[in-house]
């Protein structure tokens, strides 16, 4: 099936469904300035299929469906990169197996659509959701890898929009997701990377869904939700934006490391002087955050300004496991809410200092510096808190000094060694 040439112009409309085995639309050279709707029966649910490659070539719009039921089946492939944009009024668009790429802006128009090729890879232009449009991209079969550019809700008074992103391949988005996003759901990924920003200050999304994926899931730009949850999974977890803010609780129950922050760390190895490239990466969980395993910080935490313990969780709460602090000298102070840490690890020539003079508790396993070959930058803690201060085991191996200040009481059940002082 062809449809237009270099030469058309106007709009070629079909109003009916269509099956071929391919489907040309204009031609590979020329003008091809046309506009095409595939209304795939006139309001009313239709269904089309091309049984081989669809490709179109026209620089004009494209319309896909007229119905919110309507579906697609491109099972050779799609291939639409060069219109001005495709309007999507469908609850399917669909490959078998095949490479489905619109490099074209997109615009999704039903409450419920999902885009799916099986094994093969989807790529999306920019992405525009109408209020309270769902979009699935991918599904639990789809194995190909998933590019996004962006996707943007519609501000004003309509519904939140949703996204869900579903494969067992790699998946990435390259521009940001904001204006007015509900939930957004990764699951089964082979790792995933964000480049951009997730919400933003005054645009939070809601929820945050990560679960059942593997390798690393990496939000580089900034992440600013509501709520942030983690039911399960065995991959690492990366937050290297300037800012992260989340609002609610968050429990991570994944089984990779998580880092906090991305800051180069450079230490003067005469003066011991300990400083990060660049401004570190502000952490902002106003209710806490809770994790077992490995944690990883190079930012900075700030501090909650929340009173009491809400339901579901407060404070910090990395109770299993080891957290790594390799970032510059870092104040980690939680206001009132406890800390609660099971094995501390500092690089060489870091002074960390916990809490900031308020009450939250301190409570901490162990804390142990790095030891290097020649040992001449020592690692320091101070502890500022008029709280209970409990260190349940030992403290030692290159650590310089030990400061207490402020305590509302302190108790070191194991040894503590230090190079230089303890101060209390």
């Amino acid at each position: 099936l062809t449809l237009g040439d270099a030469l058309q112009t106007g709009t070629i409309t079909l109003d009916g469904t269509f099956s071929a085995q391919t489907l040309t639309v204009g031609a590979s050279t020329g003008n091809n300035a046309f506009d095409i709707n595939f209304n795939n029966n006139v309001g009313i649910v239709g269904t089309s299929t091309i049984t081989g490659m669809a490709t179109f070539y026209n620089a004009g719009a494209i319309g896909l469906g007229d119905y919110l039921s309507d579906v697609f089946n491109f099972n050779g492939g799609l291939t639409a990169n060069l219109s001005s944009r495709v309007t999507i009024k469908a609850s399917q668009i669909s490959t078998n197996n095949a490479a489905l790429h619109i490099a074209s802006p997109i615009t999704f128009v039903p409450e419920n659509v999902a885009v799916t090729a099986g094994s093969g890879q989807i790529d999306l232009g920019a992405i525009t959701l109408n209020a309270g449009v769902t979009l699935v991209v991918g599904s639990i079969g789809q194995s190909g890898a998933l590019n996004l550019s962006s996707v943007t809700g519609t501000p004003g008074p309509g519904a939140v929009s949703n996204l869900t992103l579903n494969s067992s391949g790699a998946v990435e988005v390259g521009g940001a997701i904001s204006s007015k996003i509900g939930t957004v759901l990764l699951s089964n990924a082979a790792g995933a990377i964000f480049r951009s920003n997730l919400g933003g200050l005054g645009d939070l999304v809601t929820n945050l869904v990560l679960t059942n994926s593997t390798d690393t899931v990496s939000f580089l730009g900034d992440l600013y939700a509501t709520s942030l949850s983690n039911p399960g999974g065995n991959f690492n977890l990366q937050f290297y934006g300037s800012n992260t803010k989340v609002v609610d609780f968050v429990n991570l129950l994944t089984t990779g490391s998580v880092y906090f922050g991305d800051l180069t760390r450079v230490i003067d190895p005469i003066n011991c002087i300990c400083t990060g490239v660049g401004p570190a990466d502000i952490l902002t969980f106003d209710r806490g955050i809770k994790h077992a395993g490995s944690n990883i910080i190079a930012g900075i935490f700030t501090r909650s300004m929340l009173s009491g313990c809400p339901v579901g969780g407060c404070g910090i709460q990395f109770t299993n496991g080891i957290t790594t602090f390799v970032g510059g000298n870092t104040t980690f102070d939680f206001g009132t809410m406890p800390v609660e840490f099971d094995n501390i690890v500092l690089a060489t020539g870091i002074t960390l200092t916990l809490g900031g003079g308020y009450s939250g508790t301190v409570t901490i396993g162990s804390i142990t510096g790095t030891m290097v070959d020649d040992s001449i930058c020592p690692s320091n803690i101070i502890i500022n808190s008029t709280g209970a201060v409990n260190i349940l085991r030992t403290i030692g191996t290159n650590i310089g000094s030990l400061t207490v200040t402020n305590s509302g009481g302190a108790t070191f059940a194991g040894n503590v060694t230090t190079v230089s002082s303890v101060v209390l």
